[in-house]
């Protein structure tokens, strides 16, 4: 007897069907999806689906139904009805590309939305694109972010991650968690881990969260520290991280690559993985907000050839641990790996690629609905308004996302090697020296 991976959730787009792991499939697996849901054998399956298709031969259609199980079996999509255990299923690293050639980049839904339902924060960071505040400016308040929730639900979104700001200074972030898990939407949580230890924890599980993303932007305390403008985070970091992962709980841990750090963050992946943290993604700092103020954290183009030569470096010997570079320029990656390795790293999808207004956006406090988190201050239209679902199918703006390339970008556009380039931020084109690299 087989059943769905409770950790799955997918929804009809058109005739195909799209999961939460960002694959697409065709009708017919679609449909044995939906049969195996609340339990069933094989050759169930195989009875049901020859009752749909009287006019395929029965072995045609045995023959294909085990062949699709086969596949959702070794997907971890379809797991066995006696498992307890369920283990987070991926996202597939590719799931942008197969969005466009798939879908045409044109969803019916979000499939995640970054609500941030605050923008207050009890550290101080220097890239902060809020920026933070400690006062409350009109944020939304809980029964409306319950409709929003609940709009989310109506719609198919997979899942809410609660961000802000920092989503555990708010006092109904508990209730905003349970409310959306009870909704059937997938939970995270996007916290600095300050007020995340135990008893935290805990009470976030049991209202419903099931993935954690941290911040720790250096191997030091006194980086890290002095980075986010918060004495002792550096340490509550790593006690809760220990502890999300003493609880076999899903986690991962994003670093913000600026000059503060950029000489250390190789360094970063040791502590990670000392910690039992499978996931660490790198980033390179978007300026909006605060990270506008200061420039000067952008690292240059030396400092992010010399950071991607030791990373690939590291990364080739490190185990147990899946590590995500950060989005830059092709040339950078030939100049300091070399082809051949950029290559490598881009097959093994270790390279985000921009989702925002194609499979993703953000809601900010106030209820602005924006590309993503690291907008800025842009506003498609506000969920007070007009629904989330009326912005995402009518904003020119996410229109023009869906169908951008990197050729069409400027500068992009006038390199040579634009068609070798994964696309990246379209919040902000690359600034690094003139255009898009010196040199």
């Amino acid at each position: 007897m087989y059943r769905i991976n409770p950790r799955i959730k997918w929804r009809w787009e058109g005739d195909k069907i799209l999961l939460s792991t960002f694959i697409g499939m065709n009708r017919i697996a679609g449909e044995v999806v939906e049969l195996y849901n609340k339990g069933n054998e094989p050759e169930s399956v195989v009875e049901a689906m020859h009752k749909r298709y009287p006019d395929v031969l029965y072995d045609k259609i045995r023959s294909d139904i085990l062949a699709i199980t086969d596949q959702l079996v070794t997907l971890n999509i379809v797991v066995s009805e006696e498992s307890e255990a369920f283990e987070d299923v991926p996202h597939d690293p590719f799931a942008m590309g197969h969005i466009g050639q798939y879908f045409g980049n044109n969803l019916t839904a979000p499939a995640g939305v970054a609500c941030e339902i605050t923008a207050r924060c009890n550290a101080r960071c220097l890239h902060c694109s809020i920026p933070s505040t400690t006062e409350d400016t009109g944020e939304l308040t809980t029964d409306q972010w319950k409709n929003i929730i609940d709009e989310m639900a109506d719609i198919k979104v997979f899942g809410a991650s609660f961000t802000g700001g920092e989503p555990l200074v708010r006092k109904d972030t508990l209730d905003l968690v349970k409310y959306a898990h009870d909704r059937g939407l997938r939970v995270s949580v996007a916290t600095n881990g300050y007020l995340l230890d135990e008893l935290m924890i805990d009470k976030l599980v049991a209202s419903g969260a099931d993935f954690f993303m941290v911040s720790l932007d250096g191997a030091t305390a006194e980086t890290h520290d002095t980075f986010r403008g918060l004495p002792g985070l550096f340490e509550q970091v790593k006690s809760a991280l220990q502890l999300l992962v003493d609880k076999k709980l899903s986690v991962g841990v994003i670093s913000i690559v600026t000059t503060m750090n950029v000489n250390e963050a190789v360094d970063i992946i040791d502590v990670v993985k000392d910690l039992g943290v499978t996931r660490l993604s790198l980033a390179n700092i978007r300026l909006a907000g605060r990270a506008a103020e200061n420039r000067y954290l952008e690292p240059t183009v030396e400092d992010f050839t010399k950071l991607l030569s030791d990373l690939y470096e590291k990364d080739q010997k490190v185990t147990g641990i899946d590590v995500k570079y950060p989005n830059l320029p092709a040339k950078l990656y030939m100049e300091s790996i070399g082809t051949d390795s950029y290559r490598k790293v881009v097959e093994q999808g270790k390279i985000g690629v921009c989702g925002a207004g194609i499979i993703g956006c953000a809601i900010s406090p106030t209820g602005d609905v924006k590309p993503c988190d690291m907008s800025g201050p842009v506003s498609l239209g506000n969920v007070l308004k007009m629904s989330l679902k009326e912005v995402w199918d009518t904003s020119d703006v996410f229109a023009h996302l869906r169908t951008v390339q990197v050729e069409s970008q400027i500068p992009c556009r006038d390199c040579q090697l634009s068609h070798m380039c994964l696309p990246g931020c379209k919040a902000q084109p690359y600034q690094i020296g003139e255009g898009c690299i010196s040199g």
